[in-house]
């Protein structure tokens, strides 16, 4: 009953983007990668946010093992 009360709950959740679906985090994201249709590097974009601490911009990824943090 509690399991059922708590799946509905993050399922409103998700339904209003309050938490990513599953399988997916935001991770902070400091650089994007520009890269042409022929698959160049043009240039590397800074995604930071300047105002105080140099933060990385929280983007939706897939999630994988090797971002977990390390304990």
């Amino acid at each position: 009953m509690i399991l059922a009360a708590l799946s509905d709950y993050y399922e409103k959740l998700e339904e209003n983007e309050k938490v990513a679906s599953i399988g997916y985090a935001t991770a902070p994201i400091s650089y994007a990668l520009v890269i042409s249709s022929s698959g160049k590097l043009v240039d590397i974009e800074d995604l930071r946010d300047v105002s105080g601490k140099k933060l990385g911009q929280g983007i939706l990824l897939c999630h994988s093992k090797a971002r977990e943090p390390q304990a």
